[in-house]
């Protein structure tokens, strides 16, 4: 039987394609990363043992801007449902290194492409993972700390209170009763907070943000996940990072600003402790806490000083706590920012935003039906976050992975 020209050069395509497509997609900064190209030690002895295997080579800026992930991980996607479409028959996989892997993740949100990349190889992958940080302890504690002291503030009448002539205060009810009309604003405003919703807001603003960053959950999709021991880039630059970042928040919290209130009034009330400077910033309350220490010093008696002093020591804490609050808000709202910007490159939409959403990484991504996690001690070179696809064991390794069927 004669082949006719058409079916010789049907059975040659039949021949030469490839039955393993692998895509490689290089990491942060490797823009010319050589171990994506033809010769590299990785193509080369892949080559070797894995029949019928062709490289896809995927390029992207290298930024290290979230934007950027986020942009080649559209380009990806187009790249991936082509090479589906032009190799329907073969086996689709991508090895992708550091924060390519991330991209890849992103790249794949569609079950449908899912289902035709049988495998996902991330080398060093510091795989994206953002939390929720507690509204109530990062923004309505705080809220209502201020919204206390800000009676105080606006009602300098503790200070008419005290007689004008003998520079004595008028009575301890006086101080009460005045203190009572600041509490009962302060409930007012809380409550007015409350019903307009606006927490609620910044809840589902929050909601939002989440949605931009969390990686799509793989139901179709194996994620290997290979790492190096060691890998400086996680251990020091992403741990450190983290660690700044959340120092903060562990000094929010209602209990450590509590106990840190009754460290200061403590002291304060058994003099240890000199905080009238500070009260000294709200001239309401610095007016109220001098004439309370004045009365105190002139009581004979210590029982009847006591509750000048008291009083003194109490806004002289409350006073402090507020300074101290604020201190800590602004400086989480910067070190958060800090912690997302400089190693992951996620600047946010506003300094809220950076409060209110703590973005950690993790050796293997959260959400996933088929993960799979294996370190190495490379050694194919200085820097071990670059080391592992230089090393002949782990090269090796993908070697298994491509040619593994899953049952």
């Amino acid at each position: 039987m004669i082949m006719s020209i058409t079916d010789r050069r049907f059975a040659e395509q039949v021949v030469t394609r490839p039955a393993n497509i692998v895509t490689l997609v290089h990491g942060t900064f490797a823009q010319g990363a050589r171990w994506i190209m033809p010769h590299s030690l990785v193509r080369d002895m892949l080559a070797l043992r894995v029949p019928g295997i062709d490289f896809r080579e995927f390029r992207w800026s290298g930024s290290i801007r979230h934007v950027e992930r986020q942009r080649a991980a559209l380009e990806l996607e187009k790249q991936l449902r082509q090479q589906v479409l032009d190799y329907p028959d073969a086996e689709h996989f991508v090895i992708a290194h550091s924060h390519g892997g991330n991209i890849s993740l992103y790249a794949l949100r569609d079950p449908e492409l899912q289902a035709k990349v049988r495998r996902i190889i991330c080398l060093n992958t510091p795989f994206i993972f953002p939390l929720r940080r507690s509204i109530s302890t990062v923004i309505r504690g705080p809220l209502t700390l201020v919204l206390a002291v800000a009676p105080f503030i606006a009602f300098p009448f503790f200070r008419f209170v005290i007689d004008s002539e003998s520079g004595r205060a008028a009575s301890l009810p006086f101080l009460l009763l005045g203190t009572a009309g600041a509490l009962i604003l302060f409930f007012s405003l809380l409550w007015t907070t409350e019903k307009f919703g606006w927490l609620g807001r910044v809840e589902q603003a929050r909601e939002a943000a989440l949605s931009k960053l969390t990686l799509p959950r793989q139901k179709n999709t194996t994620v290997t996940c290979l790492w190096s021991a060691s890998d400086e880039v996680y251990e020091i630059v992403y741990a450190l990072s983290d660690m700044l970042a959340n120092f903060p928040y562990m000094l929010l919290r209602p209990l450590s600003i509590f106990v840190v209130f009754i460290a200061t009034f403590l002291g304060s009330l058994t003099g240890i402790l000199n905080l009238f400077s500070v009260s000294e910033m709200l001239p309401a309350v610095g007016a109220l806490i001098r004439d309370a220490q004045e009365e105190a010093v002139r009581q004979q008696n210590v029982i009847l000083g006591l509750p000048f002093r008291i009083i003194a020591s109490f806004f002289s804490s409350v006073v402090f706590i507020l300074a101290f609050v604020v201190a800590l808000e602004l400086l989480a709202v910067f070190l958060n920012g800090i912690a997302r910007f400089l190693p992951l490159g996620i600047s946010a939409v506003s300094s809220l935003e950076a409060h209110y959403i703590r973005v950690i990484v993790t050796l293997t991504p959260v959400s996933g039906e088929r993960i799979e996690f294996e370190d190495f001690d490379s050694s194919g070179g200085i820097i071990k976050h670059c080391a592992i696809y230089n090393d002949q064991r782990v090269i090796g390794r993908l070697a298994e992975l491509l040619q593994q069927r899953d049952e």
